[in-house]
C-alpha cells in the first residue's frame, strides 16, 4: 500500500495536466495568480508525460534544470506569513521528486532523494506557515485548519471584492490545500524510506474533509449548500472508524478513500465497502491481474479485486490451493501481453509464470503437499505430466505454460497442479525464492553443460547484460568459482555486477561496435571464453562469435534485442564454437537448484525497487524500459 501511494501520487499528478486539477491541486487554487514555480514544475510534468524514448533524456535533464532553478531562487527565500507561496514551492518540489524517484533512471532517483530533505523542510514552513494564520487572528484559517464545520466569522474588509461566502470557500480552499499537501508530500517521503530502507519515520497526522463533492465543488454557493446538507466528515488520519461508522463509501472521496486504504489495509477496506453496499460478507476473495486480450500490457491488465476463493471441497484431485506471497516477471511476459508470439491466450487469462506462496488446501490424490509448505511454480506443469520430472522445456510447451495456457501466479491466490510446484528453498524469502522458477533453473541448465573438469577459476565465463537470467547465471558460476567477464551500459550496474562476484565488467555501450573483442582481450592470451551466455539473440550473437574460444559453446538463452538482420550460422564453423539454445530445464533439474541454494545459502538479487501488486502495471513498464537490474518483483500483501 505504501508503493501504493507513491504510485497515486504519480496519477494525481497526470490528473492535473489533464483537468487542471486533482486531489491535492484544487481547481481554484492558481485561478487569479500562478507562481513561476508551479508554471515550470506543470510544463516540465505534461513534458514528461508525454515523453517518448527518443526524448526521455532531454526531457528528464529538462526537468533537473527547473528543479535545480526552484531550489536556488527558493532555497533562502523566507516564505513566513505567505500561505500560498510556501504551498506552491512545495507542490512545485514535489512534481520533480515524483517523477524522478519513480522513473527508474538511477541519476534521476539519486537527484531526487538528495531534495528530500528540502522537501520536508518546505512541507513544514508551510504548515507553520498555516498555524501562524491562526495565531494572527485569521479565523476563517483557523476554523478550517482545525474544525469541522464551516461557520460564519468577522470577515477582512474584503467584502466589496468578495461576498462572505466566496472568502468562506476560497479559505476553506487553501486550509484544505494545505492539509492534502502536506499528507502527499509527507507520505512520498517516508513511504519512499520504508521501501528503501525497510523503515521510515511516521511525520504525525493531519485532519482531511473527507466528503465527496467538496473538493470538486465549482462555486461558492455549491460548496456552502453541500456543507450545509451533509456531514462533511472531517477525519484524522488514523480515526478512520467515526467516518467508517457515519457515512458510506459513496459519501467519501476518492483522495480520502486512498488515505483511509493506507492506514486500514486493502482487505479491511474491501470488507467495509461489502458490508457497507449491502453485500453478504465474503471474508476471503481473492485479487488478480488478468489478460483480457493480446493488445499491451496497458490496455488489455485489468485488476479484479472480488474473485472468489475456491474451497477445498471444489479442487480438483490433482490440485493445490496456494497463498501467493510474491510474482516476478520475465521478458516473456510482456511478449504475452503484447502478441500471440508464444500462443494466443484463453481470456480472463490471469498473467506470470514465476510465484512463491504458501499451500493452503490440496486435493484428494495430492502426495507431496500439505497445508502450510512454502512453494515455488514450475512454470511447464504439462511437461511433467505428460513425458516426466526428467524432460526439458521445448518451445513446443511454451503455449502450455503457466500464465498463458494455464492461468498465472499475478494473483493473492492460486489453484495449480501439483505438477507446477516444487518445494521452496528453506534459506530465502518470498521475494528471492519468487525470482527462481524461469531464470535460475534457465542459468541452472545452461551451466550444466560444462564437465565437472571445468569447475574453477580457469574456466572463464561471458555474461551479457543484467537482467534476470544473466544476474542468476553471474551468482551460480560465481559460486562454483569461475572467472566471470559480464557486460552492462552503466558504471552503477557495474558496481553491482563486480560485488556479486564478476571479475572485469565490460560497457558495451562505450564499445558498441567490439566489445565481443574487448571481452576476449581479457581471457589468458586472448584465447575466448569457454562459455558465453547469450540474451539478446541476433544482436549480441555476432559479438558473442568474437568472444568465444575455439570450441567453446555460446549458450543462447534470450533475444530481448531488437534487430532485424540474422547472424550468419556459417560464423559458427569458422570460430569452432556450438551455439545451443536454452530454456528451463526439467523439474528434477529444478528441484536439485532448489538443494543447490539452501546448501550454498545462495540469495538471489532482485532490483531495487519492489512493486505491490495492485501496481503491477508499473512493474511491466520498469520491465519494458529495461532499467532494471536482476528479476523485477511484486509483493503480494494480505492484511
Amino acid at each position: 500500500m505504501i508503493r501504493g501511494l507513491l504510485y497515486q501520487t504519480r496519477d494525481w499528478l497526470d490528473d492535473w495536466t489533464k483537468s487542471g486539477s486533482n486531489a491535492f491541486v484544487h481547481h481554484e487554487l492558481y485561478r487569479n495568480s500562478l507562481p513561476d514555480c508551479i508554471s515550470d514544475a506543470f510544463t516540465a510534468l505534461s513534458s514528461y508525460l508525454s515523453r517518448t524514448p527518443e526524448t526521455s533524456e532531454m526531457v528528464l535533464r529538462i526537468a533537473e534544470l527547473k528543479a535545480e532553478r526552484l531550489l536556488v531562487s527558493e532555497g533562502d527565500r523566507n516564505t513566513a506569513g505567505d500561505i500560498l507561496k510556501s504551498l506552491s514551492r512545495v507542490q512545485a518540489l514535489l512534481v520533480y521528486c515524483t517523477i524522478r524517484l519513480l522513473d527508474g533512471d538511477l541519476r534521476q532517483r539519486h537527484k531526487a532523494e538528495q531534495h528530500l530533505q528540502t522537501l520536508q523542510d518546505w512541507t513544514k514552513e508551510m504548515m507553520n506557515n498555516a498555524i501562524e494564520a491562526t495565531n494572527n487572528g485569521d479565523m476563517i484559517i483557523k476554523n478550517h485548519l482545525t474544525d469541522a464545520s464551516p461557520q460564519y466569522f468577522t470577515l477582512p474588509l474584503l467584502l466589496g471584492q468578495f461576498s462572505p461566502e466566496q472568502l468562506l470557500w476560497h479559505s476553506w480552499v487553501l486550509s484544505e490545500s494545505v492539509r492534502r499537501t502536506w499528507c502527499v508530500s509527507m507520505g512520498l517521503q517516508s513511504g519512499y524510506e520504508l521501501l528503501k530502507t525497510e523503515s521510515g519515520p511516521c511525520y504525525g497526522t493531519l485532519p482531511i474533509t473527507t466528503r465527496k463533492g467538496l473538493w470538486e465543488a465549482r462555486s461558492a454557493f455549491a460548496w456552502i449548500k453541500m456543507c450545509a446538507d451533509s456531514n462533511i466528515g472531517f477525519m484524522c488520519r488514523n480515526d478512520h472508524e467515526k467516518v467508517m461508522v457515519d457515512m458510506g463509501p459513496g459519501d467519501i472521496d476518492d483522495f480520502a478513500l486512498c488515505m483511509m486504504e493506507l492506514d486500514i489495509g486493502p482487505d479491511r477496506m474491501a470488507r467495509w465497502k461489502s458490508e457497507r453496499s449491502g453485500t453478504s460478507e465474503q471474508p476471503m476473495m481473492a485479487r488478480q491481474w488478468i489478460l483480457n486480450d493480446q493488445q499491451g500490457f496497458e490496455t488489455s491488465l485489468e485488476y479484479e479485486t472480488k474473485v472468489p476463493i475456491p474451497s477445498q471441497d471444489e479442487l480438483g484431485p490433482n490440485d493445490v490451493l496456494v497463498k501467493l506471497h510474491a510474482a516476478s516477471l520475465n521478458y516473456r511476459d510482456l511478449v504475452i501481453a503484447a502478441s500471440a508470439q508464444f500462443g494466443p491466450i484463453t481470456p480472463p487469462m490471469v498473467t506470470l509464470c514465476d510465484g512463491a506462496g504458501s499451500v493452503e488446501a490440496v486435493g484428494s490424490s495430492v502426495k507431496d503437499y500439505k497445508l502450510g509448505d512454502r512453494v515455488i511454480t514450475f512454470p511447464a506443469p504439462d511437461v511433467v505430466v505428460e513425458r516426466g520430472s526428467d524432460a526439458d522445456v521445448n518451445m513446443s510447451d511454451v503455449p502450455t505454460m503457466l500464465g498463458l495456457g494455464t492461468r498465472g501466479t499475478l494473483c493473492t491466490h492460486g489453484v495449480f497442479l501439483e505438477s507446477a510446484l516444487v518445494h521452496a528453498p528453506q534459506s530465502l524469502d518470498w521475494l528471492q525464492a519468487a525470482t527462481l522458477p524461469v531464470t535460475w533453473i534457465t542459468a541452472w541448465n545452461a551451466l550444466s553443460k560444462l564437465g565437472r573438469d571445468k569447475i574453477g577459476p580457469h574456466t572463464w565465463i561471458l555474461v551479457q547484460g543484467t537482467g534476470g537470467v544473466s544476474v542468476a547465471t553471474l551468482q551460480l558460476a560465481s559460486s562454483l568459482g569461475l572467472t566471470i567477464v559480464a557486460t552492462t551500459s552503466s558504471q552503477e550496474k557495474a558496481k553491482k555486477l563486480k560485488k556479486l562476484g564478476a571479475t572485469h565488467v565490460v560497457n558495451y555501450r562505450e564499445n558498441a561496435t567490439a566489445w565481443g573483442k574487448e571481452a576476449r582481450s581479457l581471457t589468458p592470451n586472448g584465447v575466448g571464453f569457454d562459455m558465453i551466455i547469450d540474451i539478446g539473440g541476433d544482436e549480441t550473437l555476432k559479438h558473442s562469435l568474437e568472444a568465444v574460444r575455439p570450441y567453446g559453446s555460446i549458450q543462447v538463452v534470450g533475444a530481448v534485442a531488437q534487430n532485424t538482420e540474422a547472424v550468419p550460422m556459417m560464423g559458427a564453423l569458422m570460430f569452432t564454437c556450438t551455439i545451443r539454445g536454452f530454456l528451463m530445464g526439467s523439474q528434477n533439474q529444478y528441484k536439485d537448484l532448489v538443494r543447490y541454494i539452501d546448501e550454498k545459502k545462495l540469495k538471489p538479487v532482485y532490483d531495487d525497487m519492489v512493486f505491490e501488486l495492485v501496481d503491477a502495471k508499473e512493474a511491466y513498464r520498469k520491465l519494458k524500459e529495461q532499467k532494471h537490474f536482476a528479476k523485477v518483483v511484486i509483493r503480494i500483501d494480505h492484511d
